[in-house]
């Protein structure tokens, strides 16, 4: 028969005290809150502030306790603006290049429904079209590049240097530089000369 510890000292007293078990629920409405009014403040409209914070705050549930997710013992206001703040960056240039195929495509559309109905129009941009190919191509590389994602995908003067890693303002040098390299082109001058 063993010896009784006293009353005043508990049995388990070397052991550290245990955390109060997670709430998931509100940890996941505390996220919404946070990441809502975090994008607010940015001046981020508050249908695409809503889709971010319900979508950061699924992730930050389903990552809990997997390697690279929320860790409990962290703060959240850190893990969350940085998640947030990428994750509208990334859906606004998603949206932006999916809004910019829609009217591509709609212009496509509509120039196949031009040349449909008149064949002698489908001649002439056709020519048109070789020559204006054959003219880029004798544009510099690394001009007809950027001219190319400023003037056929429409991207803007932060994304082409997002891409091409060069500074904003190169880009609008580049894209001046193709611009003037085609104005001054032969072929395309003496096209438009003919058709006046």
């Amino acid at each position: 028969m063993g010896i009784a510890p006293p009353a005043s000292v508990a049995p388990d007293e070397g052991e550290p005290p245990s955390d109060p078990p997670l709430d998931r629920n509100a940890l996941y409405h505390e996220a919404i809150r946070f990441v809502r009014a975090y994008l607010m403040e940015r001046e981020v409209k508050w249908w695409d502030a809503e889709t971010v914070a319900l979508r950061e705050a699924a992730d930050l549930l389903e990552g809990l306790g997997k390697p690279g997710g929320y860790d409990p013992g962290r703060p959240l206001p850190p893990y969350l603006s940085k998640r947030a703040r990428e994750r509208y960056e990334n859906e606004r240039i998603s949206r932006e290049a999916e809004d910019t195929r829609a009217v591509l495509y709609q212009h496509d559309l509509e120039n196949a429904q031009r040349d449909w109905m008149n064949p002698e129009a489908r001649v002439n941009d056709s020519e048109m079209k070789e020559m204006y190919y054959r003219a880029l191509k004798t544009v510099p590389a690394a001009c007809r590049e950027v001219y190319i994602l400023k003037e056929h995908k429409q991207l803007s003067d932060e994304q082409i240097a997002r891409l091409t890693g060069m500074k904003k303002e190169a880009v609008r040098v580049y894209v001046h530089r193709a611009r003037v390299h085609l104005a001054n082109n032969e072929t395309l001058y003496s096209y438009a000369k003919e058709e006046r």
